[in-house]
């Protein structure tokens, strides 16, 4: 059970929220997982969110950065520098490249934000603070999280410290912002080289497609009722915005193009259980600027 230990880390929990925890760590262990270690980990702590907001409309121009001019520029930008990507997966999974961008754009700034909190933290939180189905849900969340980074032989691309992978306040993981209940069935390795990894720009864009191509926009972020219709309203005006631009596919133009997240050198293939790597995420910058090129001179525009 919770140990004195770390009482330090939930001080601001009331007895029947620590109860809560209490509970989880038992419901943890019946399903072969102890997490007696992690709750006693220096790194552990609730996180309060209370300044989320539900029911957010992404749409709305004045609350939100969403559907503003900006971020559908940046996402054209996005199109033509990874049309090949976007093109494959349009063809495999018939998912549009308007549809990518906006969806990837609001999932993570097209890779810049991929989340600051801790994972196990995140879930741990999420679980106390929702009731009913929601907290099973977020049960299913931790549990499967727990199971990734203590397999050794798949190839996810996981820390196998829990508290080494950095996730979204609800958990979420990578460019894709892969919710852990969903790495192992949709998860693809898009550019073969071995790996599923969340955090690489072609394996996240194949399998938000490939998701997308089973199952309907809402259920990617089923809490949300904004998700889907803002996605389906920013889509609707990048396509627009794609129509005015004459590269369709673009021209061979050189952007010089920077990695979304930092170069990993990676372990050899045949060592695949060495990929938790412990080192993994301190070379993850969380905030790598998606770089704007405006190239004026090479930028030509229907008259």
């Amino acid at each position: 059970m919770i140990s004195e230990i770390i009482l330090s880390a939930l001080l601001s929990l009331t007895p029947s929220e620590k109860k809560v925890v209490d509970n989880l760590e038992k419901k943890l262990k019946k399903d072969s997982y102890d997490i007696s270690k992690y709750l006693n980990d220096s790194r552990f702590e609730i996180y309060k969110f209370d300044g989320v907001k539900k029911d957010f409309d992404y749409s709305d121009t004045i609350q939100c950065w969403y559907l503003k001019k900006a971020s559908l520029e940046e996402c054209a930008d996005f199109i033509e520098e990874n049309w090949t990507l976007l093109d494959r997966a349009k063809k495999d999974f018939n998912i549009s490249p308007e549809h990518v961008a906006s969806q990837l754009q609001l999932e993570s700034r097209l890779g810049q934000y991929t989340g600051k909190y801790l994972a196990f933290n995140a879930m741990v939180s999420k679980y106390l603070q929702r009731k009913g189905k929601d907290r099973e849900t977020f049960y299913k969340y931790l549990r499967d999280y727990l199971k990734l980074c203590a397999d050794t032989t798949d190839n996810i691309i996981l820390s196998s410290d829990v508290f080494e992978n950095l996730s979204s306040h609800a958990g979420a993981i990578g460019i894709a912002q892969v919710m852990s209940s969903n790495m192992d069935g949709y998860m693809i390795d898009y550019n073969n080289d071995g790996r599923r990894d969340p955090h690489n720009k072609e394996d996240a864009v194949g399998t938000l497609s490939r998701f997308i191509g089973k199952k309907k926009i809402q259920a990617y972020n089923p809490n949300d009722k904004f998700y889907g219709s803002s996605i389906d309203k920013h889509t609707a005006e990048l396509i627009k915005i794609m129509e005015k631009r004459s590269r369709i596919p673009p021209k061979k133009i050189s952007y010089n193009i920077k990695p979304i997240i930092a170069n990993i050198q990676y372990p050899p293939r045949d060592n695949l259980q060495d990929m938790k790597m412990a080192a993994m995420v301190p070379q993850i910058l969380p905030k790598q600027p998606f770089i704007r090129r405006i190239i004026p001179n090479l930028r030509i525009r229907k008259k």
